[in-house]
């Protein structure tokens, strides 16, 4: 394994014991409805905060192959077309209840991902720091160490085509991530507060440090990336919210009350509370256009 590959690796193990604990109904549920599950982990703002009552959790779900955990051929289809297929759980029970989305994708299409030229989904994602909590097979932490490492290395030299080529290897690692998230999330519907991406990174400031020297010592900008690097930023502000619509479209379809799911997304985005129409939750395919339509406009403003 490289340096990044560790890196990843030590990065995955780091979960919070307690947290773990906290999560092991959540994890026990997903295994029941698929069995066949290879791993789990933990991403997003709840990695970091103390759950509340209204928290969402985020869990990556891999698997070997989308027959494992799909209901028929179309949802297999949707995910092999414009993976992760995401779904819904809610453990009313536990106080405060547990609640999660949960996003499935295949070690191979994981694979495909992270080295994708116009979406950004996977490889900024999973840059950030992410959690392991459960794994069926050592070798499984291996390969997502290494896929991991791989999504880093990928937006490190898309990071460093974002600025000059003589100041970039002088900024520091906030600087350059500060500027990378922020120009990944304006690829997507995510009408994201200015302080955001700055919130974001000051929560993980150390790792963020860590990962760029660990980045500076082994993957230095390329000679004659930056144009196709460049190129490819441009290209996405056109793909990207193109791929995000169509992956709300399926949130819509694969969610248990997606349609509320979306109103809580812009909602919690956006600070604008969204009335949910009967109507809506009746025909969520129509009714994700125009929410859809009001994440693009606050997008837009922000």
């Amino acid at each position: 394994m490289s340096a990044l590959d560790d890196f990843m690796q030590a990065d995955l193990l780091s979960i919070d014991p307690a947290l773990n604990t906290t999560l092991r109904p959540l994890m026990d549920a997903i295994r029941a409805r698929h069995p066949q599950v290879q791993a789990m982990a933990l991403y997003g703002s709840c990695r970091r905060q103390a759950l509340e009552a209204d928290s969402l959790v985020d869990i990556l779900v891999v698997v070997s192959h989308y027959r494992d955990v799909t209901t028929g051929p179309i949802s297999a289809l949707a995910n092999r077309i414009l993976p992760p297929n995401v779904h819904y759980l809610e453990l009313a029970e536990h106080s405060p209840p547990l609640r999660c989305k949960y996003a499935i994708i295949s070690l191979d299409d994981f694979a495909r991902k992270v080295d994708s030229r116009l979406d950004s989904y996977f490889w900024a994602r999973f840059t950030q720091p992410t959690q392991l909590l459960w794994h069926a097979l050592p070798e499984v932490v291996t390969q997502l160490a290494r896929l991991r490492a791989q999504a880093a290395g990928n937006f490190w030299q898309r990071a460093l085509a974002l600025h000059p080529p003589e100041a970039a290897q002088a900024l520091s690692a906030e600087a350059i991530w500060l500027t990378a998230l922020s120009a990944s999330y304006r690829r997507e519907l995510r009408p994201e507060p200015a302080s955001h991406t700055a919130d974001l990174v000051a929560a993980d400031a150390d790792y963020w440090q860590a990962l760029t020297a660990v980045l500076r010592a082994i993957a230095p900008a390329k000679p004659g990336s930056g144009r196709a690097a460049r190129l490819g930023w441009a290209l996405r502000r056109l793909t990207g919210p193109s791929l995000n619509l169509l992956r709300l479209l399926k949130a819509a379809s694969t969610f248990s009350n997606g349609i509320d799911y979306l109103s809580w997304k812009i909602q919690r985005h956006s600070g604008k509370a969204i009335e949910v129409s009967p109507f809506m939750r009746r025909h969520p395919r129509l009714a994700v256009a125009p929410l859809a339509w009001q994440l693009w406009r606050q997008r837009g403003a922000r």
